[in-house]
């Protein structure tokens, strides 16, 4: 287990203390399946459960632009499924190995008991909370790059190359090759994690 504790101890005290957020959901999708190109786009206010985002059509940004969603007990195996959203919970969902790139640009997102096997997880990905148990198939599946004020609480299992600049946070794996740590990088811009 790897404890990252680099920021004010306030701040570590309370940093699981979130709890998912309780959005206000209008419309309810459930036991449906998409394959189609941005089957959901820019859903608001929606409660999505038992979905399977799959098929021969091979459509991709399945729920681009959304708003204030709630996607519980999922299955995604197309690309892009959630870009630019905001206020979203995403649990009890499966990402497999050929939901390339699911999570960009996303904010004020809440992931929980999620397998993710898909590459490059997340990308500008702000002010979010990643709990639970995440399945590795491969070594590079949980890629973060440019992420910020993520409250994060892993339990990884496989072997992960490298853990880069974590700041705050509680990260457990079965074994890591390195962490690295780029003090001085910080130092000189404090503004850019």
């Amino acid at each position: 287990m790897i404890d990252i504790a680099q920021n004010s101890a306030l701040q570590n005290s309370n940093l699981f203390k979130v709890q998912q957020p309780q959005l206000k959901t209008i419309n309810v999708i459930e036991n449906k399946t998409y394959d189609e190109e941005r089957a959901l786009y820019n859903v608001k206010d929606t409660y999505i459960k038992n979905c399977t985002f799959a098929g021969p059509r091979d459509g991709e940004s399945s729920l681009k632009e959304s708003r204030n969603i709630v996607v519980d007990s999922c299955n995604f195996s197309l690309r892009y499924p959630l870009w630019h959203n905001q206020k979203y919970v995403l649990k009890n969902s499966n990402l497999d190995e050929k939901t390339r790139a699911p999570i960009w640009y996303a904010n004020n997102g809440y992931i929980d008991s999620c397998k993710i096997e898909s590459v490059k997880c997340l990308r500008e990905f702000k002010n979010s909370v990643v709990k639970g148990e995440y399945l590795a198939g491969f070594q590079r599946i949980l890629t973060l790059i440019i992420v910020k004020s993520l409250k994060l609480k892993l339990n990884i299992k496989g072997h992960v190359d490298s853990i880069k600049n974590p700041k705050s946070g509680k990260i457990t794996v079965d074994s890591v090759g390195e962490i690295i740590l780029e003090v001085l990088l910080w130092k000189k811009c404090p503004n850019y994690y």
